[in-house]
């Protein structure tokens, strides 16, 4: 179950002022729900990860999720029928997502000069990987 926080509880929690919150989440740091809430968990992992500098954690995480999206294309470009590349995209679909997460904070922990780089090839791999699934599930973005 999700631990959902608001911005003030957030910044107590983590022992930073809402201020400092808000400069995070800019930096991509802290991340927030579609609904304005903030997972504690997830963004407690991520700030650690960011103040200590693990980078070796950080790294991990890119490369499994790097290695799960890999093996779900893969696993759906076997696999004849749409229906069945759905089902796939449906249980597995979630690693583009944590491959993204992964990435957004590995650039928030680079060097300012870095960032615009690192945030245009991460844009490139995850469009690239999510452009892929919907063309194996025959699926469209609708306006």
């Amino acid at each position: 179950m999700t631990n959902l926080v608001d911005q003030q509880t957030l910044a107590d929690r983590l022992r930073l002022t809402q201020r400092r919150v808000q400069q995070l989440e800019a930096r991509g740091v802290i991340v927030r729900l579609p609904d304005g809430g903030y997972d504690f968990d997830r963004n407690q992992h991520r700030y650690r990860c960011f103040r200590d500098r693990d980078t070796v954690q950080v790294k991990l995480e890119i490369v499994q999720a790097a290695k799960d999206v890999d093996e779900m294309l893969a696993l759906m470009r076997t696999k004849r029928r749409v229906s069945q590349r759905r089902r796939i995209a449906m249980e597995r679909g979630p690693a583009i997502g944590r491959l993204d997460d992964a990435m957004q904070l590995s650039n928030a922990m680079a060097d300012e000069h870095e960032r615009q780089m690192l945030s245009d090839y991460t844009n490139m791999v995850v469009g690239r990987s999510m452009g892929e699934m919907f063309a194996l599930c025959k699926w469209q973005l609708a306006d």
